[in-house]
Formats: C-alpha cells, sequence, structure tokens
C-alpha cells in the first residue's frame, strides 16, 4: 500500500502576482526494503515511547534526559510562531525563561516512513516562554528519524486548538 508510488520531486511556489515559480527538491536516496509505511506495531511502540520520554524529561526539566531523544538539528516553532533550535530551548530552560508546569498528551497517531517518524497528539498543557504563556489545548506535530537504533524528534510544530 503507497510503495508504488513516486516520491514528489519537484514542488511550485507562489511568486508576486499570482505567477507560480518551479523549485526542484534535492535528490533523495530511496528506502531500503518495503519500509514506506511500515505498520510494525514495535516501531509504532518505541516513537511513543520516545515521545513520552521527551515529555517526561520536559515537565521533569531533564536537559540529559531530554538530549537523548531530540536532535542536535531540532526546529521548534511555538503556537507564536516562533521558530527555536535545540541550543534556544536548552538555553531558555537553563536560564529559567522556559518552564514546562503541564503537558497531558492524548489523541496520539503515527506515522512510519523508512527512517522516519511522524507522531500527531493534541495536549493539555502550560508552558511559559518569557512573556508568553501557552495555556490550554494545543495541537502538534513533531517529526522523529531513526538514528542508531533509537528516535530523535528533530522538528515539531505546535498549535493552539481554538
Amino acid at each position: 500500500m503507497g510503495t508504488d508510488r513516486k516520491p514528489q520531486t519537484e514542488c511550485y511556489l507562489p511568486k508576486k502576482r499570482g505567477r507560480y515559480s518551479f523549485i526542484p527538491f534535492p535528490s533523495v536516496p530511496p528506502f531500503k526494503g518495503n519500509i514506506m509505511n511500515n505498520d510494525s506495531a514495535d516501531l509504532h511502540a518505541s516513537l511513543i515511547a520516545a515521545h513520552h520520554d521527551r515529555v517526561k524529561a520536559l515537565l521533569d526539566g531533564d536537559l540529559d534526559a531530554l538530549a537523548k531523544v531530540v536532535g542536535e538539528d531540532m526546529i521548534f516553532v511555538s503556537s507564536f510562531g516562533k521558530a527555536q533550535t535545540r541550543a534556544d530551548v536548552f538555553a531558555a530552560f537553563r536560564s529559567g525563561a522556559m518552564k514546562i508546569d503541564r503537558i497531558e498528551t492524548f489523541d496520539i497517531s503515527t506515522r512510519i516512513y523508512g527512517n522516519i517518524g511522524i507522531l500527531i497528539f493534541k495536549a493539555d498543557n502550560k508552558m511559559t516562554m518569557g512573556d508568553d504563556v501557552v495555556e490550554g489545548i494545543t495541537c502538534s506535530t513533531s517529526v522523529y528519524e531513526l538514528r542508531d537504533g533509537n528516535w530523535q524528534m528533530i522538528s515539531q510544530h505546535q498549535s493552539t486548538v481554538g
């Protein structure tokens, strides 16, 4: 299922006055084996476990544990549209500018494509980042990559649910 689809190799981006620009995607090597939409329960369970480990590390303020499940190249886009690197997030924790008071995740769904895992979830949370406070229900899309047998989050986008 889905294995005979060709990967998207081009993208059209809007330009001024409704004209479009063609931008080729970089060449991506094919996945090994038939794992384009892997239904292995173990892989999905391990992705969810990595998510729970990340949430626990955030709640505990445990940056050592967080570093194990968050890639050095991670980008986080907050509900306020602010993009932050892993270094930014870790520095904010260290300085006290970022504080997580509550994260209760639910409605978790996963998809796995080769060594990439996508985890979509809702959360009831309270988080402070500087002067910004997020409290209530959010929906997040997290992208993980399987690196040396362990999932690491490499991107997350969070939106408030109104």
